[in-house]
């Protein structure tokens, strides 16, 4: 089985070949940078928080959202590892690039709101998200600090 290429930042936050005047038509949130109607994800409230000025962290939330909405969606909206199913596997990689982006741009406005929506998994769910994304093609230290930041956050509480 071929193993895929790690994408870059840019082709994570453009659509996946997608016609994307087809989905601007259709009022697509992620072509508008809009979330017009709730995504079904954990914390989602959390991420309509995340906007700006056009584009930048409008579009940003938006991806995420819809990445949340790939990987979570088709669970009882539990906000859960195991709950992933080998193809959500895919999303998982898109949705620690996003996670990286924001850690490494270190924004208060964005990285809070972030370890607020994180402190919604369980602790052995942050400690296992932590340990995919060390592991993974894309896990990095920033990526690694960010979450293990939420964990201690977690803990705390």
């Amino acid at each position: 089985m071929p193993v895929p290429m790690k994408k870059s930042s840019d082709e994570v936050f453009r659509s996946n070949g997608e016609d994307l005047e087809y989905r601007s038509a259709q009022g697509s949130p992620h072509v508008t940078g809009e979330i017009e109607k709730p995504v079904p994800s954990c914390k989602q409230s959390i991420f309509l928080k995340i906007k700006g000025e056009a584009g930048g962290r409008q579009a940003l939330g938006a991806r995420i959202s819809e990445i949340l909405l790939k990987i979570f969606g088709k669970t009882n909206q539990k906000c859960k590892i195991e709950d992933l199913s080998i193809l959500d596997g895919q999303y998982l990689s898109e949705f620690f690039e996003v996670l990286t982006k924001i850690f490494k741009e270190g924004r208060v406005e964005d990285v809070e709101p972030l370890n607020l929506f994180l402190s919604g998994f369980s602790e052995p769910d942050l400690s296992r998200l932590q340990n995919l994304s060390t592991h993974d093609k894309i896990g990095n230290n920033i990526l690694s600090e960010g979450i293990g930041n939420s964990l201690k956050t977690k803990r705390r509480r």
